[in-house]
């Protein structure tokens, strides 16, 4: 709920109906659907991290996906990590203006939960060493053909 209310102040909107669209919010991204009959669900829900956005997902769901991957608690989609090795690369490095403009990006496609994102540093600084740290990011050296010689 107060990330929609940021939403709507830094789009210079009244917030209204913020708990209905909160409610909407997780219905909407929580697939498949939480059992009803549970009052807390902060266990049964993550935060995911995709390019497009912040969502919430079923853990269940998430857990067997092959589609997130995690570093510590935060789970993410491979559009996402392309996302944030670029703008990583872009910006060499530095976090700040970096997720400024991830922000300004996800707000672009209408998402309303970006204030979710992480603010520490030192949070997106290991997401980015373990980016740079995979398999399919390292960098092999093209070797000579024998014309090249």
């Amino acid at each position: 709920m107060c990330a929609i209310h940021d939403n709507d102040r830094l789009g210079r909107i009244t917030p209204v109906n913020l708990l209905s669209r909160s409610a909407a919010a997780m219905q909407a991204s929580v697939s498949p659907p939480l059992r009803r009959r549970i009052n807390s669900i902060d266990r049964d829900i993550m935060l995911v991290l995709d390019a497009d956005g912040v969502a919430y997902k079923n853990e269940a769901a998430v857990a067997q996906s092959m589609s997130c991957r995690r570093v510590g608690s935060t789970y993410y989609t491979r559009s996402f990590a392309e996302l944030l090795a670029r703008e990583a690369v872009l910006h060499h490095g530095q976090v700040r203006p970096m997720v400024a403009r991830l922000q300004a990006r996800m707000t672009a496609q209408g998402c309303e939960l970006v204030s979710l994102l992480p603010v520490d540093v030192s949070h997106w600084l290991k997401l980015i060493e373990y980016l740079f740290n995979s398999p399919i990011h390292e960098v092999t050296e093209p070797r000579a053909s024998p014309r090249m010689l």
